[in-house]
């Protein structure tokens, strides 16, 4: 019998954000990161009141703005679609020394194959059927090791699963890592398994950086960013075959695994830090604007700083 999922309780940075805002005068902008498919009735409430006590707001991805929009009642605000930036400028590929250094570490001897997973061990990043996948690979592949990063409330039944599998020796849990990197450099291919909930993802981004070619569920906001056969391999969700497949495919396929890693480096311009912050402080600075004009109509002979 499995046990129930522990799931943070809901953010309520909106709630309390939204409020402080309209008691204080101060303009708020709400942003929201991934869809939540389990908002508690109470959270819904809350935001169907305060649907217009804001003064902006920013969704991740357009997947998110529907979402904000219904069902988390935002209205009354333009919404601005921005995605992650990461450093892509500054992400390189770890030495061939280093690569060998980090394989030493972790048992992987010299021409053994390794595809792994980054993301935080919960119900929503799909690592079941990862695992589930990495067995017929496995199977196929024989000389492959399978690496998962990060960490979270299902690593004990994550590391149970792998026992019953028969797959302890190929595969390696390394818990929270605060350098993606090195990992994503000596990764054949990395396997995004999500199910539901995303908004966004970097770990693809990073691993577009450094030239490691992906396979990721079909989300819809995974769309936006990745495109099946030009930067990634998509499969559909809940798919362990497909998952398999496809990471069979880069595997052997060493032409389709340099294509996707091409077009993956093709990708970065669009999330470039700077980029990202840009159109951060043009929201900002769009809404204060729009405030200050709001109070100056209400209040003509004051003057707003």
């Amino acid at each position: 019998i499995a046990a129930p999922i522990p799931r943070p309780a809901p953010n309520a940075a909106w709630t309390f954000g939204r409020i402080a805002g309209r008691m204080t005068g101060i303009p708020v902008i709400v942003q929201e990161h991934f869809v939540d498919p389990k908002i508690p009735a109470y959270q819904r409430l809350a935001d169907w009141c305060l649907g217009r006590w804001q003064s902006g707001a920013i969704a991740i991805s357009d997947a998110v703005k529907r979402f904000m929009v219904e069902e988390r009642c935002v209205r009354g605000v333009e919404i601005d679609v921005i995605g992650n930036g990461v450093p892509s400028t500054q992400l390189r590929r770890a030495s061939r020394e280093q690569q060998e250094q980090l394989r030493e570490q972790l048992g992987i001897p010299a021409g053994v194959k390794v595809v792994g997973t980054i993301g935080r061990l919960a119900e929503m990043k799909g690592h079941a059927y990862f695992l589930q996948a990495a067995k017929r690979v496995a199977d196929r592949i024989g000389s492959v090791v399978f690496v998962l990063v990060g960490e979270g409330p299902l690593m004990s039944r994550l590391q149970q699963q792998v026992v019953e599998l028969g797959m302890a020796e190929r595969v390696r849990f390394v818990g929270h890592q605060p350098d993606v990197v090195p990992y994503l450099s000596i990764f054949d291919a990395t396997v995004i398994a999500s199910v539901f909930g995303e908004g966004f993802c970097s770990v693809g981004i990073e691993s577009f950086a450094v030239g490691t070619p992906v396979v990721i569920t079909d989300l819809p906001c995974f769309r936006e960013t990745y495109e099946h056969s030009g930067n990634v391999l998509m499969v559909p969700v809940r798919s362990v075959d497909a998952l398999a497949d496809a990471t069979i495919r880069i595997l052997e396929d060493r032409q389709l695994a340099s294509g996707l890693a091409l077009g993956g480096r093709n990708s970065l311009s669009r999330f470039q830090i700077e980029r990202v912050a840009k159109r951060y402080l043009d929201c900002y600075a769009r809404t204060i604007q729009q405030f200050r004009n709001r109070v100056a109509v209400r209040s003509p002979k004051s003057v707003v700083r």
